[in-house]
């Protein structure tokens, strides 16, 4: 039985083209898992945690309660591009070995992450993957 851990990570590991939709819907069935993504707050605009992001960019972000078999067990940020995809988004912040780093030190960059996003569903490489994308790799059984 997968953990409430196992269960976001799996949407973390996900391919982007698993998160095509109409919009941003107030909630859906993630692909392939019994996994429902529900809205529980307002979209909002934001500057992504990216190098790339410029005024003309039209990205919202809100959160997003989990559901897995009809309970709740956790929540994260989601991110509507403008082509219709939501992007699951990692923790991100300074790297613990340099706390007081500048922003421009630790931002994500766009194209990195949907790129890596994507080559994770491609090529199986999830531990450099997550790693790349910051998201924190488990060991296995945890």
């Amino acid at each position: 039985m997968a953990s409430n851990a196992d269960h976001k990570q799996a949407v973390l590991d996900s391919n982007p083209d698993d998160w095509r939709t109409d919009d941003a819907p107030d909630s859906f069935v993630y692909p392939n898992r019994d996994i429902t993504m529900e809205r529980i707050g307002d979209w909002t605009p934001t500057s992504a945690p990216w190098e790339e992001w410029t005024a003309a960019d039209t990205l919202r972000r809100a959160k997003y309660r989990l559901y897995h078999d009809g309970a709740a067990f956790d929540q994260l940020d989601v991110l509507a591009l403008d082509d219709g995809t939501l992007l699951p988004m990692p923790d991100y912040g300074p790297p613990e070995e340099k706390p007081d780093a500048a922003p421009n030190e630790y931002v994500l960059r766009l194209t990195r992450y949907q790129d890596m996003l994507g080559r994770i569903a491609t090529d199986g490489d999830f531990e450099s993957a997550r790693a790349d994308v910051g998201v924190v790799v488990r060991e296995k059984g945890r």
